[in-house]
């Protein structure tokens, strides 16, 4: 054994697993890359990443515009290189409007995206994309990020618990905050760490792989004056309040989320 007490400190059991880890996953990415079927950097063919592009069960354009009390009043599509940044163009983001609300009362809604990726070489090569670096890369100040265990009770279903992520972010142009809350499910399995997609896809099967991001995000709306359509105005600032109001539309529209996934 190295009597040496500098090299005790630094080699000690954990930093050697540690260390084990990482070459791991070192050598496994770079494999994925150097064998990569018809890879558009190196061009070379091989076997261990799935070029197959997994459908989903329904076409995302057929969500229901109309969810319990909450109905579609505005959709909207990501410029060309927003799209080429995602690495998908498989996607909805629809405003929905709460009909609940009384004549002259502020009208109130939910902006709901839903985006699909599949394939193992897309996933790698797009990355994870979501509301913490997505709205602060398009000047959101961040103000606070937490998980929380949504219990939800569908209507007629049993009772359960979706993993939530809920970023509060003040907007680029000021102006109260606001709350969006998301999750993924990959390959049926709903996670609500980014971190932890991106391990299990490198460590997750290199076939039939899938995952699509849920993102919510509750709001007050405005008639725009050059369209005269609704649209988002602002958040609702309170996160208890925002998590509330997005449990409620999730008992409703979770189960048609599912109904667009492949059936494992």
């Amino acid at each position: 054994m190295n009597s040496n007490p500098l090299i005790r400190k630094i080699f000690t059991p954990a930093t050697a697993v540690a260390a084990g880890l990482l070459l791991l996953a070192f050598l496994y990415s770079g494999t994925l890359f150097l064998f990569a079927p018809n890879d558009p950097i190196r061009g070379k063919k091989g076997w261990l990443v799935s070029t197959d592009q997994i459908p989903p069960a329904r076409p995302l354009a057929e969500f229901p515009t109309t969810v319990g009390p909450y109905v579609k009043v505005a959709e909207e599509r990501l410029d060309k290189d927003t799209e080429r940044t995602l690495g998908t163009t498989n996607y909805i983001v629809w405003t929905y409007r709460d009909t609940r609300g009384k004549d002259g009362a502020t009208v109130t809604g939910m902006r709901f995206q839903f985006a699909y990726w599949s394939g193992t070489r897309q996933i790698l090569s797009t990355g994870v994309h979501y509301p913490e670096l997505c709205y602060v890369g398009g000047g959101a100040k961040t103000l606070d990020a937490s998980t929380v265990d949504l219990s939800l009770r569908p209507k007629g279903g049993t009772a359960e618990t979706v993993p939530l992520r809920i970023f509060q972010f003040v907007s680029a142009g000021g102006g109260p905050p606001g709350n969006v809350g998301y999750f993924f499910i990959m390959n049926g399995r709903r996670i609500a760490s980014a971190d932890y997609l991106r391990i299990a896809t490198f460590l997750g099967p290199t076939r039939n792989l899938y995952y699509c991001k849920v993102e919510c995000m509750p709001c007050t709306l405005r008639k725009n004056p050059d369209t005269g359509r609704m649209e988002a105005a602002s958040g609702v600032a309170d996160p208890e309040a925002a998590k509330e109001i997005i449990r409620q539309f999730l008992e409703l529209a979770l189960p048609d989320v599912e109904k667009m996934l492949p059936q494992n």
